[in-house]
């Protein structure tokens, strides 16, 4: 009789181990403590947040300066107030297709009683060299306007109006402030070219960005 105890004893003893490396086997996963080194990494780790529609709104100063086509030269540049929105879709996460409306403005232009502006409409492409960086290029082509009013007193005034051609390069950053928004700092060249003449503006600004 007590051999056969001992013997029961001696097999539970046995199977203790085995039954304890068994229950580890089938505890859920999610009870498992994680290898050191290794962290769970978010799904949205290594992906850029361009994607779909996206606008962009701005303002700045510009300086403008023209050339008359006489021989003479550009002219010294005169700063105004300059605007632009931007809209379009997200090709991919380094390009972005859009459609660009722009002015540049000046009440008083060269201290006289002419008012002068500028402004173009133009489809653009803005290019970023890293697909998860926020540094771009822009360029884009299309249509100006060129408007002069000169104010003659008493209520009168004689006004010029031209359209033309327009293209323009730029240069920014969007620097991420919330989940979808971007505040942009950038630098853009417009030109303008005209049938008796040719504008180009050179200008610095901040946008808001929404992606």
């Amino acid at each position: 009789m007590r051999t056969r105890l001992f013997a029961i004893l001696a097999l539970l003893m046995m199977a203790s181990p085995v039954t304890a490396r068994a229950q580890d086997d089938d505890r859920p996963p999610k009870d498992r403590q994680p290898s050191p080194g290794l962290r769970e990494v978010p799904e949205h780790t290594g992906r850029s947040h361009r994607r779909g529609f996206w606008l962009s709104t701005g303002f700045g100063v510009g300086g403008e300066s023209f050339d008359a086509r006489d021989g003479l030269g550009w002219s010294h540049a005169e700063s105004g107030a300059v605007a632009a929105l931007k809209l379009g879709g997200t090709v991919s996460p380094h390009l972005l297709l859009g459609a660009e409306l722009s002015g540049w403005w000046d009440p008083y232009y060269m201290n006289t009683n002419l008012d002068r502006s500028l402004g173009s409409l133009m489809g653009i492409v803005q290019w970023y060299p890293a697909a998860l960086g926020d540094f771009w290029l822009r360029g884009g082509v299309g249509f100006a306007h060129s408007e002069d009013r000169q104010y003659l007193g008493w209520g009168s005034a004689v006004q010029w109006q031209q359209d033309g051609m327009a293209f323009a390069f730029g240069l920014g950053y969007d620097a991420r402030v919330g989940r979808a928004v971007s505040l942009t700092p950038l630098l853009d060249l417009t030109g303008h070219s005209y049938s008796d003449h040719q504008e180009r503006i050179l200008s610095l600004g901040l946008a808001v960005t929404f992606h």
